[in-house]
């Protein structure tokens, strides 16, 4: 009774170490680039995860990008990524950045999470308002998710 108790959490021991893992998925949003209207307000841009990623699924990585915007005028930007769990009502934000881009910091969270990549007109001398660098293609804000 033993050896047949042993070999069989022997054999359920090697088919969890052999078991398939979850396949590395990705998921991304873009939207267009706010207007900037004043000093030192946010302007954001959301992003929502599609239906299809399961709800056990949780971030492994990823990346953000914000358009560019004008440096003239003594113009100087500040950007954030946020995410916000599949059941809060506020975000979490990284630390500001000056650069527009950057990597997800919200490993191991929940990816049926939302985002939002802030903007905010620190400094500039008018006119207002501020408008991404580049038309078209180049004037979106993106977000790329990788899960399991």
């Amino acid at each position: 009774m033993k050896v047949t108790n042993l070999i069989a959490a022997s054999a359920l021991s090697l088919a969890a170490l052999y078991a398939p893992q979850a396949a590395a998925q990705t998921w991304t949003g873009t939207k267009v680039a706010p207007t900037v209207y004043s000093l030192n307000t946010e302007n954001s841009a959301f992003f929502s995860a599609p239906g299809t990623v399961g709800t056990t699924a949780v971030i492994t990585g990823g990346t953000w990008t914000a358009a560019p915007y004008p440096s003239a005028n003594n113009a100087t930007h500040e950007y954030q990524i946020c995410y916000m769990r599949p059941t809060a009502t506020t975000y979490t934000c990284g630390l500001p950045t000056n650069q527009p881009s950057g990597t997800i910091g919200f490993t191991n969270e929940p990816a049926r999470g939302a985002f939002k990549i802030v903007v905010k007109l620190i400094q500039s001398d008018p006119p207002y308002p501020v408008f991404p660098v580049n038309p078209g293609p180049n004037q979106n804000f993106s977000v790329t998710v990788n899960f399991k």
